[in-house]
């Protein structure tokens, strides 16, 4: 007689697994696909990206589904996709003054509540300073998608200037004129008829103030008027004259602080005929018309009368009358 031994080995019968993973949009809950079996029933399991819990967030997973029966074999594999939920960004505050504080824009979404980064000129840094910026808002989350952009402008702060020291006398020296802000201490560029140079001859000059602080705006307009010197004039009294005698430069001489020219009257040559107090006047013309005035000046001579004829006595009478 005889005997055999042997193993009879029975595989596990083949099955099909059908996957349906459709596209989804962030919601905050899980993703799940959908499996099917041939034959239907069957055990699954599925792994999203080789975990086993169903994701949330936006992103794509790769899915595979394996039969969990020992009786049965197959496997299936996909690709779920969770889109990022849409949000509307609306910008706010785009405007702003210079205060020296940071002016950060606003943005409001839709759905509310979404948190968002905003950027200006591409940094995360608010501005301080008076310009323009180019902002862009995300949301901070890759879940969520959309955008918005806008233009952030910080104006310049107003200040109020003022001018003083409009009226001035020449006197060979530059007349700048003062001018102030509110608040005060900025800084302020004058000129003078388009000029940055204070003037110094007499005459009038269009005068222009405009703060200089790239931070502050303001300007303010006036005329500064300097107007000429007087020069200061003598006429010292001549001495006394005998009537009929003529003016020349011993009583004509009047004298002035600057170069210039007098003219008198009576003029020079004039023969003083009418005896007692007369009045003599000097009209001065100044050399430099630009920058002094003329002016008059007077005084008043003594014209005395003849001295009387001298009286003869003793042998000299006698002679003097014949005898």
């Amino acid at each position: 007689g005889g005997t055999a031994t042997g193993s009879l080995v029975i595989s596990p019968a083949a099955a099909t697994v059908s996957l349906t993973a459709p596209p989804a949009s962030y919601d905050g809950n899980p993703k799940i696909a959908t499996v099917t079996t041939t034959p239907p029933g069957l055990a699954v399991t599925i792994t999203y990206s080789g975990t086993a819990s169903a994701p949330v967030s936006a992103g794509t997973y790769q899915v595979a589904a394996t039969v969990a029966d020992p009786n049965y074999r197959g496997t299936a594999t996909g690709t779920l996709v969770i889109s990022p939920a849409s949000v509307t960004i609306t910008l706010t505050d785009m405007s702003a003054t210079y205060d020296g504080t940071p002016k950060p824009a606003g943005a409001a979404t839709s759905p509310a509540g979404v948190a968002v980064i905003v950027t200006y000129n591409g940094s995360s840094t608010a501005p301080t300073a008076p310009g323009s910026y180019s902002v862009s808002a995300v949301p901070a989350s890759a879940n969520y998608g959309g955008s918005a952009s806008g233009t952030l402008t910080i104006a310049r702060a107003p200040l109020t200037v003022t001018l003083s020291s409009l009226t001035a006398s020449y006197d060979g020296t530059p007349k700048g004129v003062v001018a102030t802000t509110s608040p005060a201490t900025k800084p302020v560029t004058v000129t003078y008829n388009g000029s940055s140079n204070a003037p110094t001859s007499a005459g009038s000059y269009a005068v222009v103030a405009t703060v200089s602080d790239s931070n502050y705006s303001g300007s303010a307009t006036g005329t500064l008027v300097i107007a000429k010197a007087t020069p200061a004039l003598t006429f010292a009294p001549p001495a006394p004259v005998i009537v009929n005698t003529v003016l020349g430069a011993a009583q004509l001489n009047a004298s002035a602080t600057v170069p210039g020219a007098f003219s008198y009257t009576p003029s020079s040559g004039t023969v003083l005929s009418t005896i007692g107090l007369q009045l003599l006047s000097a009209t001065f013309a100044p050399s430099d018309t630009t920058n002094y005035s003329s002016g008059i000046v007077y005084t008043t001579i003594v014209v005395n009368p003849p001295p009387p004829p001298a009286v003869v006595t003793g042998i000299a009478a006698i002679i003097a009358n014949g005898s």
